[in-house]
């Protein structure tokens, strides 16, 4: 076991993530300032420690090809632009738009039976063209989904709700890593892959809260995040710009996303491929 590189990854993003939650209900103080920067400092550890281990948490070598590191950094950037899209949709549905629980989670159902039977597709063009393309433009409908997203207001069709693009990326992105990797570490990279999802993932939500509360009270921020108040007027029109604002952010994170998923070139060189 890693023991280090566990806990100073833990450490590290524990720190991170905490400021970002205490700064939507909190003006910035000394106290957040030193937090942000304790972890900041301890993931930079993390990464030194891991250089130097015989057996670290994450093989860091793998960053040496070129597919396997632009593939894992796509991966990253499109979860911290994804995975919070759905949170924020639920709230504009049930927050704003009035929707029961159930309604509002009905409303998203399309767009997952969609996905699901385009997701085969994406892999066979993945494997007939190349990751990069399919990615890419699956990483494209996202972007015109958020786009959409984006300038959703009290009468927008909600039709406006439904997206694919999911659909495009994951299958050809997740092909990528393990056509790049070298034989002998598809466990390692597999498993690389889901970590930086995952840290993407717990970043999205982060962020977008962070964001969608910037426009109102910060004593209302938690209140409106868990469902225990509602808000009206003038309020609810501020609270709607600021989830516009998360998903502005998110489209920029799929723009970085889309340029690490061309920039890894070509994947069709049989499974052992390897790029630097």
């Amino acid at each position: 076991m890693d023991w280090w590189g566990m806990v100073l990854l833990g450490l590290g993003l524990f720190l991170v993530l905490l400021n970002m939650v205490h700064s939507t209900s909190q003006a910035f103080t000394w106290r957040l300032g030193m937090m942000f920067l304790l972890g900041i400092l301890s993931l930079a550890v993390f990464v030194m420690v891991e250089t130097h281990q015989a057996q670290p948490m994450m093989q860091l070598d793998l960053f040496k090809n070129r597919i396997v590191s632009a593939s894992l950094l796509a991966a990253f950037f499109h979860a911290i632009g994804n995975f919070a899209v759905l949170f924020l949709v639920i709230m504009y549905l049930q927050g704003l738009r009035q929707l029961t629980p159930l309604n509002a989670s009905l409303l998203l159902v399309p767009g997952y039976l969609v996905g699901g039977a385009l997701g085969p597709v994406s892999g066979h063009l993945a494997d007939k063209f190349g990751s990069a393309l399919p990615a890419t433009v699956g990483l494209g409908i996202e972007a015109v989904a958020l786009f959409l997203y984006a300038h959703l207001g009290l009468h927008t069709p909600l039709w406006w709700i439904i997206g694919i693009g999911n659909a495009g990326f994951f299958p050809a992105n997740n092909a990528a890593v393990m056509k790049g990797s070298p034989s002998g570490s598809y466990g390692i990279a597999s498993g690389m892959l889901r970590t930086f999802a995952n840290i993407g993932m717990v970043l999205s939500f982060a962020s977008a809260l962070l964001i969608a509360s910037t426009q109102i009270p910060r004593n209302l921020a938690f209140a409106i995040f868990v469902g225990t108040t509602a808000l009206k007027g003038r309020l609810m029109l501020a609270f709607n710009h600021g989830i516009h604002m998360a998903f502005y952010l998110a489209i920029v994170l799929m723009a970085i996303a889309a340029v690490f998923s061309v920039l890894r070139g070509s994947t069709n060189h049989g499974p052992n491929a390897r790029a630097h």
